[in-house]
């Protein structure tokens, strides 16, 4: 399944997580080394890429790889971005008693083991940013670089190994959710969430996750024009912690 100049991959799910996979698997490496992959084919079970799904998501380590893949230049991507200096936790009592006030790019300089992934370059501007999840995923694949292919409508359900009959090397097939089999791949990356294919098939023995009775309601407010939020504050996170309850 290997092709001439890099691998065959398959991404499985299409979120940021999957996206970024895909644009380091398909980036030159350090030393104008060739990209470790030739071909990689993202499998999303959606038919599109849903505006409103998901809520808002928090990039620390995750930044820099934007950052070392260059996708922080593009404009497309930075649009997505803000900037996270603060993270300031309250107990939702009467007098609301502050739990934790994090100087978050201070806290990132004083840890050493995070400084070369939290920090641009390993010592210069700290990498914290606050996102919602569905633009970031429009804005990282619209960039997709030439060799991926974002494959809508078609989810992955199970994974299997097999030995390469004239080569013997192992290699794997899917199988999707319309019951056709399709590969082979020479590397599979699991990034199709919770209730992970991929990941039953390497490790079948794991419990399966299960609903935990725990609801989660989601709001966006904008952050501009008249938001209640004062200026200072939006490169702030807030959160309140409450008898059985959580804000942000």
């Amino acid at each position: 399944a290997r092709c001439e100049s890099g691998l065959r991959v398959a991404v499985c799910g299409a979120g940021p997580a999957g996206l970024a996979a895909a644009h380091a698997l398909l980036s030159a490496r350090p030393g104008g080394q060739k990209a470790a992959a030739a071909q990689v084919d993202v499998f999303e079970r959606r038919t599109e890429l849903a505006p409103a799904l998901g809520g808002g998501i928090q990039l620390n380590g995750g930044a820099a790889i934007l950052s070392r893949l260059g996708l922080l230049d593009d404009a497309g991507v930075a649009a997505c971005l803000l900037p996270c200096e603060r993270v300031l936790s309250r107990l939702a009592t009467r007098d609301s008693i502050t739990a934790v006030d994090v100087d978050v790019p201070a806290a990132m300089a004083r840890w050493p083991a995070a400084q070369e992934l939290a920090l641009d370059g390993g010592g210069g501007e700290a990498l914290a940013f606050c996102a919602m999840r569905a633009p970031l995923q429009r804005a990282l694949a619209e960039v997709l670089p030439e060799g991926a292919r974002l494959r809508l409508g078609e989810g992955v359900v199970a994974a299997r190994e097999e030995v390469c009959g004239k080569t013997g090397a192992p290699r794997a097939m899917l199988t999707l959710d319309d019951g056709r089999e399709i590969g082979p791949y020479d590397l599979v990356v699991g990034a199709d969430g919770i209730g992970s294919a991929v990941r039953q098939a390497v490790a079948p023995q794991e419990a399966r996750a299960e609903p935990s009775g725990i609801r989660v309601v989601l709001g966006v407010t904008p952050v501009g024009g008249d938001s209640a939020r004062q200026p200072r504050e939006r490169r702030e996170m807030h959160q309140w912690f409450g008898d059985r309850a959580y804000g942000l």
